[in-house]
């Protein structure tokens, strides 16, 4: 949140800087507009998973809701036109990415997205990849081990994780997102 903040802030002083009034516009308006580009930019530039990644996951969740509560995986493949390895790439990222309404970001719980599902199956395989994931974090080299658990455990900012390693923010933000990739694909290596 303080990351989003910040951004709001220089995109007001971005609006405040470029406010043009002869061009009979209120400067609410203008600031508004300019306030949040900044802030999805932000959104942008932290979010671990690149653009087409977030298209096909889009896809994925569309399919989702209009498919029933019990649907295989191959089903919400042929539903959102991908491949079953697409589509497990996909799930895989949403359970590492999960977006919140921002007019709710303030609230001790977060809505998930994705509610896990009750049924005892259900239950047993999101243990199991609990588990998984639990040993590929493990795994993982000390530094790589430690930005993933300041950013997801201890919930800091890419900022304070650079400032607790002696590493600049960009550098950190590198090593997590190569972390995500590498987690996802031991994820997707151990479900075949």
């Amino acid at each position: 949140m303080e990351n989003l903040k910040s951004a709001g802030k220089l995109g007001l002083v971005e609006a405040a800087r470029h406010f043009d009034p002869s061009r009979q516009v209120e400067f609410a308006s203008y600031a508004a507009f300019r306030i949040r580009g900044a802030v999805i930019d932000e959104l942008r530039r932290n979010c671990p998973l690149p653009q087409h990644m977030l298209q096909r996951v889009g896809r994925v969740r569309k399919a989702r809701q209009q498919l029933p509560a019990h649907s295989t995986v191959d089903d919400l493949s042929i539903a959102a036109g991908l491949s079953h390895r697409e589509t497990l790439e996909c799930l895989a990222a949403m359970q590492l990415t999960r977006p919140i309404r921002l007019d709710r970001a303030h609230e001790t719980t977060c809505p998930v997205a994705d509610e896990p599902a009750k049924e005892p199956d259900a239950v047993a395989e999101r243990n199991e990849l609990k588990r998984i994931l639990q040993e590929a974090i493990q795994e993982l080299p000390e530094r790589a081990r430690l930005v993933v658990t300041l950013y997801y455990s201890e919930e800091l900012l890419l900022k304070e994780i650079g400032q607790v390693l002696g590493l600049s923010e960009a550098r950190v933000c590198r090593i997590l997102n190569a972390t995500l990739d590498s987690l996802r694909n031991s994820l997707l290596a151990k479900d075949q």
